[in-house]
């Protein structure tokens, strides 16, 4: 109708108001656009395409309850050598990620004593993939994050927890397969 009115709000530039949306992997993460769309397809690297199931196999995954203590989790994490560690209760039920740096922030503040348990330092909010997405999409989070949750959804239902990817099992997964294809 002519007697209708619009209102549209343009910002003066991208730098101060629209940095997230002009990120195409931002945007692609969070299901604004195809991955085909983020990059044409002579930019994507050999590895691009190839499903993360070669790299998260889904044997062997160290987690911790959520009824151990900080102290315990500390000591597991050093005697492993993780920053990271799922929290999975005895039902199999995954609750969340605990970090060494998230638990030092809880320590350090007083929120949480070494001998409260790992769940009042629980990350609830990180990124999942799916053990038959591409690599492409885990390598792109990992741009942004320092680890990323793989899972295996069965049914369209239920999502099992699969393993933790993080920057240095990329890396050793492509120089073992670089070094295989040469």
């Amino acid at each position: 109708n002519e007697n209708d009115r619009c209102v549209v709000i343009l910002p003066d530039g991208v730098r101060n108001y629209m940095t997230k949306f002009v990120d195409n992997t931002w945007m692609w993460e969070r299901g604004f656009m195809q991955e085909a769309e983020v990059l044409i397809e002579g930019q994507k690297p050999w590895f691009w395409n190839m499903q993360i199931n070669s790299i998260a196999p889904g044997s062997g995954l160290i987690t911790i309850s959520p009824n151990s203590t900080v102290s315990e989790a500390i000591n597991m994490m050093k005697q492993g050598g993780f920053d990271q560690l799922p929290v999975v209760a005895a039902s199999g039920n995954f609750r969340g990620m605990i970090t060494v740096a998230e638990m030092m922030k809880n320590v350090v503040s007083g929120k949480v004593r070494v001998d409260d348990k790992v769940e009042k330092t629980l990350i609830k909010e990180f990124p999942i993939v799916e053990r038959t997405d591409i690599l492409g999409k885990l390598t792109s989070l990992l741009k942004l994050h320092p680890y990323v949750v793989v899972v295996d959804t069965q049914a369209g239902k239920k999502q099992t927890l699969v393993g933790i990817v993080t920057h240095v099992d990329v890396l050793n997964y492509l120089i073992i397969a670089d070094n295989y294809e040469h």
